[in-house]
């Protein structure tokens, strides 16, 4: 499987660390593009840096009478053009920390519905349960991934008796080759939404409504692929700040 040159690099494992452990500061992002650029990343430093002012400029438009909203959209052109502009082919390369997104499709098949950026990495994900089981950890470990919708799954209401229930429900799948319905989860997945709850393991996991259903699986997704794609226990030291854990 193909990587870019630096994906196992130590020194930008432990940025990529860095950003990912502090999500909402810019200062581990903008030294990442730096040392991007200094090792040839000249287009992905420049992206980078380009969603970061654009963010920048979002959050203080409220003091600019229009002028930063013109400046807003030019930055998001220019990042636009970096990310899928016509020969632009190097932004695969680098989503999933490395591996090269169209190799892992058999057969034309989507991994994934939407991706969304948010200054320089994945900040959202849209994609089908068997995509995120199989590549959510590599998501998490390369960025700073906040909401992860799962495309293919919303929570059930009928009950065994063929009754509706007033409040929905995930269950677990029990067998390998059970049929998966769309409110059945992978036991990992439903682990984590039980443990919560404290519902007993073969029991479903009930809400009072679809929304906080929902926002339980995305929590439950995202603690199943950190858990599963620890932080490095690598420290760097750039610009006298020191990165990593």
């Amino acid at each position: 499987m193909s990587q870019v040159p630096y994906a196992d690099d130590p020194e930008w494992r432990a940025l990529l660390a860095a950003v990912c452990a502090r999500p909402a500061d810019d200062l581990p992002r903008l030294v990442a593009a730096d040392w991007l650029e200094e090792h040839g990343e000249l287009v992905r430093a420049e992206f980078i840096r380009l969603q970061c002012e654009s963010s920048h400029l979002d959050d203080m438009r409220w003091e600019s009478e229009g002028r930063d909203t013109a400046d807003i959209r030019a930055l998001d052109r220019r990042a636009k053009q970096l990310l899928s502009g016509p020969g632009n082919d190097w932004a695969p390369a680098w989503l999933w920390l490395g591996e090269v997104v169209i190799e892992l499709i058999p057969d034309g098949a989507r991994f994934f519905d939407h991706l969304k950026f948010r200054r320089g990495f994945v900040s959202e994900v849209c994609t089908p349960m068997t995509s995120w089981m199989r590549l959510g950890a590599k998501v998490v470990r390369a960025h700073p991934t906040q909401t992860v919708e799962i495309s293919d799954r919303s929570p059930g209401r009928e009950l065994p008796d063929g009754t509706m229930s007033s409040k929905c429900r995930w269950y677990r799948r029990q067998k390998l080759v059970e049929p998966v319905g769309d409110h059945v989860l992978p036991g990992e997945i439903f682990d984590a939404l039980r443990y919560r709850k404290r519902t007993p393991p073969h029991e479903p996991v009930e809400y009072g409504c679809d929304t906080n259903a929902c926002d339980a699986l995305l929590r439950a997704c995202l603690q199943w692929a950190r858990t599963s794609s620890p932080v490095e226990k690598t420290k760097l030291k750039w610009w006298g700040v020191s990165f990593g854990t």
